[in-house]
């Protein structure tokens, strides 16, 4: 509703009056815009983005308004799908639109910045997401300031940007401002908290500082146990974090433990065939030999070594 109410007001149409509704092909985009986003939420991405291109094809020059909307919503589903490439189109174009349609500062063009940023990031290309993120983040800290959700999101974008480039620095720095922005705001037992507690584990491990990592760890775990349960299958991940940091400090009693927890949410939610599985079993695998237990170990690599979509580099 908010997001319509903010297009109406750019058509000049007022939301409380019925007799200055939007032109009919206004409306025709407006519905097929809901049924994609009801297909996304669906995870039926490719349906979607049909209905995304048709509206698009109607942004003549008397919805061209709505032309944003719609091209932010094909570059997610873009992403999704895992074309990129893609997915950066629309968004330089989006970006373009409400640069000259808003203005350069405008808090849409910065959300049209942050995800031009992501997509370079899931293309693998960090400098040219940094550049973007940063624009973001400093229209985001101008409009909203820097206690806002819109900012520490772009925070998170910008650590993980770092933490590829081995910037540790850098990285710890927007992990922190993510995540106080996120206690701050959302909550300590917010799922978005959780997830800074563990970017934030994963740059202390990087950097060697296990018990530092390992709190993090836990308390994002302890974040998910209370929202999902203990036998959510998010909680998979910083339970296995838990289990590499416990190795790395050379406790493989522990690192067993937290692996094993890990494998059997995994399995539990996914099914003994998911990759996620194989590769629970390839560390539980990797740790029983390092502690010499290669019969133990050879059990957990069998579970591995027959799959075709495991790359063979990890293979034993």
């Amino acid at each position: 509703m908010r997001k319509l109410l903010w297009l109406l007001a750019l058509l000049g149409v007022s939301s409380t009056t019925s007799a200055a509704l939007p032109p009919l092909d206004t409306l025709q985009i407006r519905q097929l815009l809901h049924q994609a986003d009801r297909l996304m939420e669906e995870a039926s991405y490719a349906e979607a983005l049909t209905l995304q291109e048709q509206a698009l094809s109607m942004c003549g020059e008397a919805a061209s308004l709505w032309r944003g909307e719609v091209l932010d919503g094909m570059g997610r589903c873009y992403n999704f799908l895992g074309k990129y490439d893609e997915a950066i189109r629309c968004a330089t174009e989006n970006h373009m639109y409400y640069k000259k349609a808003l203005g350069g500062r405008h808090i849409k063009t910065a959300d049209a910045l942050n995800e031009l940023g992501r997509n370079y990031l899931n293309n693998g290309d960090v400098d040219n997401a940094i550049e973007f993120l940063i624009q973001a983040k400093d229209i985001y800290e101008e409009k909203e300031g820097s206690e806002s959700v819109l900012f520490a999101n772009c925070c998170t974008n910008l650590g993980i940007c770092y933490d590829i480039k081995l910037d540790n620095e850098n990285a710890l720095i927007f992990f922190k401002k993510a995540l106080a922005v996120d206690v701050k705001v959302l909550g300590e037992n917010d799922f978005s908290t959780s997830i800074d507690y563990n970017n934030l584990g994963a740059c202390y491990e990087t950097r060697d500082e296990y018990d530092l990592a390992l709190e993090c760890y836990r308390k994002s775990l302890k974040i998910r146990s209370s929202i999902y349960g203990v036998n959510h299958l998010s909680n998979s991940h910083p339970l296995n974090n838990i289990g590499i940091c416990y190795k790395l400090k050379g406790d493989f009693i522990n690192a067993l433990k937290y692996y094993k927890k890990s494998l059997k949410i995994r399995m539990d939610n996914l099914g003994v065939e998911h990759i996620d599985v194989a590769f629970s079993n390839y560390n539980i695998g990797n740790l029983l030999f390092e502690a010499r237990d290669y019969e133990g170990a050879l059990r957990y690599y069998e579970e591995v070594s027959y799959r075709a979509d495991i790359p063979t580099s990890i293979k034993p």
